[in-house]
């Protein structure tokens, strides 16, 4: 990696730990070495736009479509799951 390319610079984000589990289920749902490259392919692709540079694959729609789809339906089993235990609270009362 030439000199000019170096990843030298840190950011440094707050995440829930809810949030933290859902990017790494994305991260390994999508072959990412980490939630780390993740990330960084992330932002590239949002400055960078459709065409991602410095060697760094660009993501097509379909591939985030489904990962949205994945993250939705994480979602909606958390929430049935949520469903279920306040009914079956309900039930006992």
């Amino acid at each position: 990696m030439a000199a000019w390319n170096r990843r030298n610079r840190i950011l440094s984000i707050r995440l829930s730990d809810d949030e933290l589990r859902q990017l790494k289920l994305v991260s390994q749902d999508r072959g990412a070495r980490s939630v780390s490259d993740l990330l960084r392919e992330a932002m590239v692709q949002l400055v960078g736009g459709p065409h991602a540079r410095n060697g760094i694959r660009s993501v097509p729609d379909e591939e985030l479509l489904l990962a949205r789809v994945h993250e939705m339906d994480q979602r909606i089993t958390a929430l049935q799951g949520e469903v279920s235990r306040l009914s079956a609270q309900v039930n006992a009362s």
